[in-house]
């Protein structure tokens, strides 16, 4: 999980400093905006948006963010939701 977080953080900072809006990305992958994807759409999007990652990255953001009703898939919301608190204080409203 160590290597997840320390994705995590990268994307944050490329996102920052690229004011990059991933979520526009995975919009394709996911007509439903149900909030997971399979692996391989979920790698698509990602390589789609210029983001930079090897497989061992991709697996390891993969798996930190599996979807636990089915393996298969990926919540990429919550990350998405994460790298995206760079740009806002969330509950401030």
């Amino acid at each position: 999980m160590k290597q997840a977080e320390s994705e995590l953080a990268r994307l944050q900072q490329d996102a920052f400093r690229s004011r990059l809006r991933l979520r526009e990305f995975f919009k394709d992958f996911d007509p439903l905006r149900a909030g997971v994807v399979t692996e391989v759409k979920f790698r698509s999007a990602l390589d789609e948006s210029g983001v930079s990652l090897n497989d061992p990255e991709l697996t390891a953001l993969c798996a930190h963010f599996v979807d636990p009703t089915d393996p298969k898939r990926v919540m990429y919301d919550r990350m998405l939701t994460q790298i995206d608190e760079v740009f806002t204080m969330t509950g401030m409203e």
